[in-house]
């Protein structure tokens, strides 16, 4: 089971996003994944509820460190101003 802060993850977005895509992303095999699902939300002239279909892309951001040339096939990283 995977669980992602700020993914709605039902049963055809989850067969997009999961462990083997994350892979695939570290990997540099692909570079993002585009999940689509729908939500509540209010119509703020009539204030109806409807749902709108919303897109979401996951994506690798990794600037906390620096990341090295592989070694082994082992990624290695280095904090910043080393």
């Amino acid at each position: 089971m995977v669980k992602i802060k700020g993914f709605t993850l039902n049963y055809k977005n989850s067969q997009l996003l999961n462990l083997e895509s994350m892979k695939r992303i570290i990997e540099k095999e692909i570079s993002k994944v585009n999940l689509s699902y729908k939500i509540i939300t209010r119509n703020e002239k009539n204030k109806i509820l409807v749902n709108t279909e919303t897109s979401k892309e996951f994506r690798l951001e990794y600037d906390k460190r620096i990341v090295m040339p592989e070694k082994d096939n082992a990624i290695e990283t280095l904090p910043w101003g080393y």
